[in-house]
């Protein structure tokens, strides 16, 4: 493997322009129109990206370590087509030339490596940097999200309105960083992506909102040393338009935030930022009842983290679909990060119906945070009764609600 070899991964399909000065000292050097690819200050390769790539970047599982400066650019993966589904923006291979698997451990800097978005035949979006699946699971990938490294989960597509017929489901986020990957985010951030809207319908059933799609999916540690990951937002729901009363009047429900991490093996945060994403609003109905709201995502999913000074917040749920003659739908459900360790927070809640109700907690140096709830309106009952509710923390510690009429 050399220098040529890395730059050939990154050119256009069909172009063959790279070309290499065939050295094998320092002064190694290769280009074609997309990257330059040199020998960096410690000895390794270093890849310089010239202009944004719109396509898939296969990495090989031979490399080594090897840095890639996207020097303000971005690689987006293949967007889904009628036949073909999306693919990562990078995405890790078997080297099947060779018997030899010595893995590869990339660092991203200074740009963006996005996944391909979905389509109306292949709705789902992909992962910024994923892996293949057997047997072409590659060995020993890793990826450092570096200085200024954005890794983005493709977007789910928002599909067509339907007049009759099924329910059609908006698509789901990619991963930011999904697959049998050792990630650590070190300056950088990971983002899941938003899941697409559901379908509307005069007659049908509409469509529930895609699903945003998880920071980080892996069995493997997950390190966040500096910087934010967070899932992405859940789509909208469908509404039902006209004068659709059947039960699919019911606008869609919105997709779920997506989790910062989900993953079965140790996350360990030392002073990065886990957000879960947001849920989707619910469909709107002109006779039906409105949608429910989508949860919000958790901050983590998985083994519970190890660390100090990080942050785990859970994603707002989605606001309830409108109605002009129906019923209000449910709000999402309410989805907080978890930690492992003793609670010694308090706990605070707004319940005037119109500002955001927020769970906060302290638990062993990491700031856990439940998702924050979007209050529907409640209508005011004709006795114009008024009340207060409020807590009171009792010499045991123990939060009791308290009602003043």
């Amino acid at each position: 493997m050399d220098a040529a070899d890395i730059a050939r991964q990154f050119e256009d399909k069909g172009a063959g322009d790279t070309k290499s000065n065939n050295r094998t000292d320092a002064s190694e050097k290769a280009e074609n129109s997309n990257v330059k690819v040199i020998v960096g200050d410690e000895g390794n390769y270093k890849v310089i990206v010239k202009k944004d790539i719109d396509h898939t970047v296969e990495i090989p599982d031979t490399w080594g370590n090897v840095t890639i400066d996207l020097n303000g650019k971005t690689i987006t993966g293949d967007n889904a087509t009628d036949t073909d589904e999306a693919k990562p923006g990078l995405e890790f291979v078997k080297d099947g030339s060779i018997n030899e698997h010595p893995g590869t451990k990339l660092e991203i800097v200074n740009g963006t490596i996005k996944g391909g978005d979905g389509s109306e035949k292949n709705p789902d979006g992909a992962a910024g940097i994923g892996t293949a699946e057997d047997p072409e699971n590659p060995a020993n990938a890793g990826v450092t999200v570096g200085k200024d490294g954005n890794i983005i989960g493709g977007n789910g597509a928002d599909t067509r309105d339907e007049a009759a017929g099924s329910a059609s489901k908006g698509g789901d986020g990619g991963a930011g960083i999904e697959g049998d990957i050792t990630p650590t985010v070190n300056g950088g951030s990971v983002t899941g992506g938003n899941g697409g809207k559901g379908s509307d319908s005069a007659t049908g059933k509409p469509g529930d909102g895609g699903n945003g799609g998880a920071g980080i999916t892996t069995d493997n540690k997950v390190t966040i040393i500096e910087g934010p990951v967070s899932g992405g937002n859940g789509g909208a729901g469908g509404n039902a338009t006209g004068d659709n009363k059947n039960d699919g009047g019911n606008g869609g429900t919105g997709g779920n935030g997506g989790n910062g991490t989900e993953t079965d093996g140790k996350t360990e945060n030392n002073g990065g930022n886990i957000s879960g994403g947001n849920g989707g609003n619910g469909g709107n109905s002109n006779n039906g009842t409105g949608g429910n709201g989508g949860n919000g995502g958790t901050g983590e999913n998985g083994n519970g983290g190890n660390g100090n000074s990080g942050n785990t917040n859970g994603g707002n749920k989605g606001n309830n679909g409108g109605n002009n003659n129906g019923n209000n739908g449910n709000n999402g459900g309410n989805n907080g990060g978890n930690s492992n360790g003793n609670t010694n927070g308090t706990n605070t809640e707004v319940t005037d119906g119109k500002t955001n109700a927020t769970d906060i907690a302290a638990a062993d140096g990491n700031n856990v945070s439940s998702g924050n709830k979007n209050n529907k309106h409640k209508h005011t009952p004709s006795t114009h009764m008024l009340y207060t509710t409020f807590y009171l923390k009792t010499t045991t510690g123990q939060i009791r609600q308290m009602v003043r009429m």
